[in-house]
């Protein structure tokens, strides 16, 4: 990326690059040279061999930025870069994150059924394409924690989240009551898609209910001590608000319901349900501001 302020013919004379040596130029000017082309030519040779800026930005948004003295040496630098993010992905790939594409319904994206999807919800537990990630993104964190399968690291209790859902069981409850001709496919374009997901994830336009509200949290309990995580999800999705509130008047309730499960990715499951207020939740339950201890699993 080339610097603002590059020189026109009407700057010539007025350059401050301290690279650009701008008097013994103007005294070499031979009356043939004093033409427009030749001009052109003297500020191409000044921009150049002018300072260009590299920045780089990570996905989350660090940068690092560096000046180099000549358009060669840039292009160097990009290929180098270039090439040894292509080693690294290449000869890094973590076995569990590889292994999340063997999970029933994991070969097709969740929500359009784009073929080798390469992204995920870890909340959710579901595998999508590049495309409905970036609509997944836009839902905000607290709905659905996107992640790239081979640019991220993954903690273990992620990958345990997305061993135990899967797109096939995910889209068992989320798509229950789901007509299929109303579900885009990978061809669709965005705002088919985009509708799609916010009626799914936000608006839980096409779940069935489960369980009462006054058995909830016991039914949590009997399904978490099953290991059942269908119905785990499906009582987080419809049941959240009356589980949190058991969380803000019961302080031991998510410790308890935690001891019955070794599975730590259900363990992040519920402290997610008591942070984020989310996807899990409803509109209302959305607005508290729910404090929590257990960030060891964040």
């Amino acid at each position: 990326k080339k610097p603002t302020g590059l020189k026109s013919l009407d700057d010539v004379n007025q350059t401050s690059n301290p690279m650009f040596d701008r008097t013994a130029h103007v005294k070499d000017i031979s009356p043939d040279l004093s033409s427009v082309e030749s001009l052109k030519k003297l500020v191409a040779d000044e921009n150049d061999n002018s300072l260009h800026e590299l920045i780089i930005i990570s996905l989350d948004n660090r940068q690092w930025q560096f000046q180099l003295c000549s358009q060669n040496e840039l292009l160097e630098w990009v290929t180098a870069i270039e090439d040894q993010i292509k080693n690294s992905l290449v000869n890094n790939e973590d076995p569990k994150k590889s292994s999340l594409v063997t999970v029933k319904g994991n070969s097709t994206c969740a929500d359009c059924g784009e073929n080798n999807p390469d992204w995920a919800s870890i909340n959710l537990g579901i595998i999508i394409c590049i495309e409905c990630s970036g609509i997944h993104r836009n839902l905000g964190s607290h709905i659905s924690k996107v992640r790239s399968l081979s640019l991220d690291t993954w903690a273990d209790n992620h990958v345990q989240i997305m061993e135990a859902i899967g797109n096939e069981m995910a889209n068992s409850v989320w798509e229950e009551r789901l007509n299929f001709e109303e579900k885009p496919n990978h061809d669709s374009n965005r705002n088919e898609k985009e509708k799609f997901i916010q009626n799914k994830y936000m608006f839980k336009s096409f779940t069935s209910n489960v369980g009462n509200q006054e058995s909830a949290c016991e039914d949590l309990l009997v399904a978490i001590t099953n290991c059942h995580m269908k119905t785990i999800i499906k009582l987080l999705v419809h049941h959240s608000d009356e589980i949190c509130t058991q969380f803000s008047s019961d302080e031991n309730l998510l410790t308890s319901l935690l001891t019955e499960n070794t599975n730590v990715g259900t363990a992040q499951l519920l402290i997610w349900l008591k942070n984020d207020n989310g996807v899990y939740n409803s509109d209302e339950e959305k607005e508290a501001d729910v404090d929590c201890n257990e960030s060891v699993l964040l």
